[in-house]
């Protein structure tokens, strides 16, 4: 077995822009859920660890899948070439 050590982060393996702004139930949802926050190293985050499955983000959900989506496909066209 062949393995190596990449230092992923501090280069971007892909960037994309959402296109719009947040729209206000995204924005309350996001609120809503830090409402009770769950304390961590150097921050908060949410109890909820499926925020992307409220109705609320389907439309962030639609475009992080696009872009994984887009992702997985230029990574494929790469690899073929």
């Amino acid at each position: 077995m062949e393995s190596a050590v990449m230092n992923l982060f501090a280069t971007p393996l892909y960037r994309s822009q959402l296109g719009r702004a947040f729209s206000e139930a995204e924005l309350e949802f996001m609120q809503s859920e830090l409402d009770d926050p769950i304390r961590a190293i150097a921050n908060h985050s949410s109890k909820n660890k499926n925020v992307l499955a409220s109705e609320a983000m389907s439309g962030i959900r639609a475009v992080l899948q696009a872009c994984l989506d887009d992702y997985l496909r230029r990574s494929i066209i790469r690899r073929t070439m």
